[in-house]
């Protein structure tokens, strides 16, 4: 599989959403593989190197590619041609439509997430004021 794209609603103003993807201390609360994440430069902005790794594994390397706030922005891997793209639309006061793509430029996706890690997210989101 060279892309793969998610949809989920989340019953949160898009601009929840969006910061709490942002925030790296929120990665490990819904990416089970993720144990710890860092920025190189906060506030998050175009440019922004984030780090993250699992249980004994190496740092793995993103850049932030794309940036507009509240709307969209792209994670690019540094050592592959690994991207993801997260798209957050309002769909009325506190509901949002986020999509989730990522895609390889070259190969294949090794392990493309599927609806359970968006169906995490959603709960965590859900379940919390953040």
């Amino acid at each position: 599989m060279k892309e793969n794209k998610l949809i989920i609603r989340i019953k949160k103003r898009a601009s929840e959403v969006f910061a709490f993807l942002l925030n790296p201390e929120n990665t490990p609360l819904w990416v089970d593989s993720i144990k710890e994440e860092r920025v190189d430069k906060l506030p998050v902005k175009l440019g922004t190197i984030f780090e993250n790794r699992g249980a004994g594994s190496n740092w793995v390397r993103y850049k932030i590619t794309s940036f507009e706030k509240d709307k969209e922005f792209t994670f690019s891997s540094l050592k592959t041609s690994y991207h993801v793209l997260y798209t957050f639309k309002s769909l009325g006061k506190d509901l949002c439509e986020l999509t989730y793509f990522e895609w390889m430029d070259s190969g294949e996706l090794e392990e493309p997430f599927d609806k359970t890690e968006l169906q995490k997210l959603k709960k965590v989101l859900e379940a919390n004021n953040f």
